[in-house]
């Protein structure tokens, strides 16, 4: 390997235009890693230096596997597409080759437009970026810059079928193990996936450079003076015992894995969606805990467990590349509220909460500080990674609450919620209550059963049909006639809108005109 190509790729990658905010945020996160205590989790990768990758036998694509015999055609192709790799990390002449480029247009081959759609967010040089954007045009018949990554990315997802080349996985693996040799142990040529691996993308970090908490310091809420009031953290309760996540830490390490209330769990983060969420820590009758992977599908993390490695969903809690694909397994959600530190507290005054100690010397920043990592990318409009098939009708960022019953989903808008006091719907065959706390500035759904509420003038309370009074609580509404069962919480997610109608995509958008 090339140490000073590789330099110039990393270098390319951190300042592409539309790739600045992403690189100051990649940027801060090495910073936050390089001066992490011994015990740290794996560094993400520091853009200023050269990491040593020589003696690793990974680093170079893997042949094409002979276990499935391949066309001539596809073999010949998969010569270009792997000449690629070497002409961007290996070619002394440097930068990606004209020849292998002319060699593309001579074979035409549909193979080869995922590997030079890739190929686009690593152009070294201007002509080199004119070439490529002139090959895929003859390909494609789409005019794109060359360096134009998230156009070509987004146009890939519109085409209803894509052709891969043999040997495809391991190439594109490749292309990114100079950061992290131990990548390949996630994707490989023969991987078993539900997703297209030519959508997947690196997320510029290192496996757990965004290091997970692993069960995490804790301090009573009495002595969290470090927090706002007005600051969000994710509350959990289980089993009585209820703890807070601020977000302020939680977004420099995105995971935590932990036991609350004798239940092993994971609190799952993904800043780019905004979506957090809790998922019991048991894997096929085994607890299991998971990591960040440094991977994306659809601008949303993909964890992965530290028994297979295979990688999971987030936003979907399924196994989506790996071992466990086709298991049938799938990660139970559990409840959890996104809610302001002093609301929180005051509801659950004996709550525990993260401590800002946890053993990473770093300043955890309040998230309105512009100091603090994410603050632009949470301050603006503009997503980090494409997206494919976005739906436009609300703001990419736009906060809802995103529920499911069978296969109907439905969002509604936080702000909208909150306004509302409570909403009574239909999901699905199942009546939900639907409602809002604008002092805590939270939004919880439940099933309502043959009840209608309103919200009460009593803080943490509704009122159904007959004026009786619920209690709001995390499990359930719970009514003053201790002879009624209380109403469980339907699990939901709180996430923006972009990064809940990717995954579900037939979901319905709840209007206070039109409905409830």
């Amino acid at each position: 390997m090339n140490a000073q190509r590789l330099q110039i790729v990393v270098t390319k990658l951190m300042t592409q235009a539309r790739w600045l905010v992403f690189a100051a945020i990649f940027g801060a996160l090495a910073a936050l890693i390089a001066c992490s205590s011994a015990d740290d989790a794996t560094p993400a990768l520091d853009p200023t230096s050269t990491p040593d990758i020589a003696a690793s036998p990974t680093s170079t694509p893997q042949p094409i596997p002979t276990s499935t015999p391949a066309s001539a055609e596809d073999q010949a192709a998969a010569r270009v597409m792997f000449g690629l790799y070497v002409d961007i990390y290996e070619n002394d002449a440097g930068g990606i080759q004209i020849p292998a480029l002319e060699r593309a247009l001579e074979l035409r081959h549909p193979g080869l437009i995922p590997p030079l759609v890739e190929i686009t967010r690593f152009a070294l040089e201007d002509d080199e970026a004119a070439a490529l954007g002139d090959t895929l045009h003859q390909l494609t018949g789409e005019s794109f810059a060359g360096d134009d990554f998230f156009s070509w990315y987004e146009w890939l997802g519109t085409q209803e079928e894509t052709v891969t080349l043999p040997g495809y996985a391991g190439w594109k693996v490749s292309l990114y193990s100079p950061f992290d040799p131990s990548f390949h142990s996630f994707i490989h040529t023969g991987v078993p996936t539900t997703i297209p691996l030519e959508g997947i993308q690196w997320g510029g970090v290192a496996r757990d450079g965004i290091p997970p908490l692993e069960n995490p310091r804790t301090i009573p809420g009495l002595r969290a003076a470090f927090l706002d009031p007005e600051e969000l953290v994710f509350g959990v309760v289980i089993n009585g015992e209820a703890r807070a996540y601020p977000f302020r830490i939680m977004n420099s390490h995105e995971m935590a894995n932990d036991v609350l209330g004798g239940v092993n769990v994971t609190l799952s983060y993904c800043t780019l969606c905004g979506s957090g969420i809790l998922y019991e820590g048991e894997v096929n009758g085994r607890v299991e805990t998971f990591g960040t992977s440094g991977f994306l599908y659809q601008s949303n993390k993909l964890m992965y467990d530290r028994t297979t490695e295979t990688l999971w969903q987030q936003q979907t809690g399924e196994p989506v590349v790996g071992e466990l694909v086709g298991s049938g397994i799938k990660l139970k959600q559990l409840p959890m509220t996104v809610a302001r530190w002093g609301a929180w507290f005051e509801k659950h005054p004996d709550t525990t909460v993260l401590d800002e100690e946890q053993g990473f010397r770093r300043t955890y920043y309040h998230p309105d500080d512009a100091r603090a990592i994410y603050f632009e990318y949470f301050h603006g409009d503009d997503l980090l990674f494409p997206v494919w098939d976005q739906d436009t009708t609300l703001d990419a960022k736009t906060r809802v609450l995103g529920v499911r019953s069978g296969e109907t989903a439905r969002a509604y808008i936080a702000e909208q919620v909150i306004e509302a006091g409570v909403v009574n719907d239909d999901l699905g065959g199942v009546a939900l209550a639907i409602i809002g706390d604008e002092v805590a500035d939270s939004v919880r759904a439940f099933r309502r059963g043959d009840r209608t509420f309103t919200l009460s003038k009593t803080a943490g309370e509704v009122l159904d049909q007959d004026g009786m009074r619920w209690r709001v609580t995390e499990d359930a509404l719970v009514s003053e006639d201790s002879s009624l069962a209380p109403l469980p919480r339907q699990t939901a997610q709180d996430v923006f809108w972009f990064g809940w109608t990717t995954f579900f995509p037939e979901t319905e958008l709840w209007l206070p005109t039109t409905s409830g």
